[in-house]
């Protein structure tokens, strides 16, 4: 553009121009963009950074696991920045059409302290499409640089897990007074705002979960209160260990404490969730057995969200249920609902 604004230019040069700066070769996909339709979705699994010391220096070791289950190639780039503006690795690679892969790259350490990585899936149908430094770490059986084959078979559930999450069936709002439920379909809205009612929203800057769509409900003061709930069945009787995923928010709303109600097998049990102690290293779960209470440690998180262990219970084969109570907001307080999981331990 700087060499030849507002001019036409061949598509033979701009692809020669463009693999010079670039180093990738796009001619082979100009048929598939001109025949092909459809638009990719992308699966990531524990795409985390860490520090590798090598015989001669520190670097940064990225890793990523994608699996592009449609029928549509994809193209993700990992990038990184050692400043602000200062952008150091612009890495892209190819993930076909029903396959899986898996990646390894090395970062040298940046002279400044403050390193940004990111994996962009481009055009695709996941929202939000980026997905910054760490997500989850996991045990790695290698550690060579390259994009190698992986097993779809990782990116699968566990059979000893039942997740809902707040675009699943399973997930309602419910309103006060009132014996009916509700559950729109509306598009999820970009950023934190303080919506009057309950309304999915997704941010770039808070971890939530979900396979394409990585978002959340939230609600703040000003409407009518309604409780949120996971519904679930349990496929046999055990002892199974429940899991509640929260985000951090960054801004100046407060997550006041969230207080649960756990119906199973006859029983409603509370759990109260302080989300602010979560990053002060507090005890952050108040799990209620009757009147006598059990505090639970939470491991601090170091990032922007996670799961958070709330309880082991024994189940019986049936339907469960968690409920999320809206007691009344301040003009500052919004509550975050996003997804449940229980898991079984034996």
């Amino acid at each position: 553009m700087e060499e030849h604004p507002f001019q036409e230019v061949s598509l033979d040069y701009f692809l020669d121009a463009f693999q010079a700066k670039f180093d990738w070769d796009l001619r082979e996909y100009i048929p598939q963009w001109l025949h092909e339709r459809g638009v990719p979705k992308l699966l990531v699994r524990n795409f985390h950074t860490r520090r590798i010391q090598t015989e001669d220096s520190e670097k940064r070791f990225v890793h990523f696991k994608v699996w592009n289950p449609t029928g549509v190639d994809a193209i993700v780039s990992l990038e990184a920045w050692e400043s602000a503006r200062k952008k150091i690795i612009d890495q892209h690679y190819l993930i076909e059409a029903g396959c899986a892969r898996e990646v390894n790259y090395y970062l040298m350490q940046p002279s400044s302290d403050f390193l940004r990585v990111r994996l962009n899936t481009n055009l695709s149908q996941n929202l939000p499409g980026e997905y910054e430094n760490a997500m989850e770490s996991c045990n790695l059986s290698r550690l060579d640089a390259g994009r190698f084959d992986c097993d779809a078979s990782l990116f699968y559930p566990s059979e000893n897990e039942i997740i809902v999450d707040d675009e699943d069936e399973g997930f309602k709002v419910i309103k006060r007074k009132s014996f009916f439920f509700t559950r729109k379909r509306e598009g999820y809205q970009r950023h934190i705002f303080s919506p009057t009612s309950w309304s999915p929203v997704f941010d770039d800057n808070i971890n939530s979960y979900g396979e394409f769509v990585r978002g959340f409900h939230c609600k703040g003061a000003g409407g009518k209160q309604a409780d949120v709930e996971w519904n679930a069945r349990i496929p046999r009787s055990g002892t199974y260990e429940m899991y509640i995923y929260v985000g951090m928010f960054l801004n100046d709303w407060v997550q006041p404490l969230h207080r649960y109600t756990f119906y199973h097998d006859g029983l409603a049990e509370s759990i109260a969730l302080n989300i602010n102690g979560l990053s002060a290293g507090v005890k952050s779960v108040i799990y209620y057995v009757g009147k006598e209470p059990i505090e639970l440690w939470t491991t601090p998180f170091n990032s922007r969200g996670g799961w958070v262990a709330a309880g082991i219970f024994q189940l019986t084969e049936g339907n469960v249920k968690l409920v999320l109570h809206d007691d009344g907001l301040k003009n500052n307080e919004v509550l975050m609902a996003d997804v449940v999981k229980w898991v079984r331990v034996e």
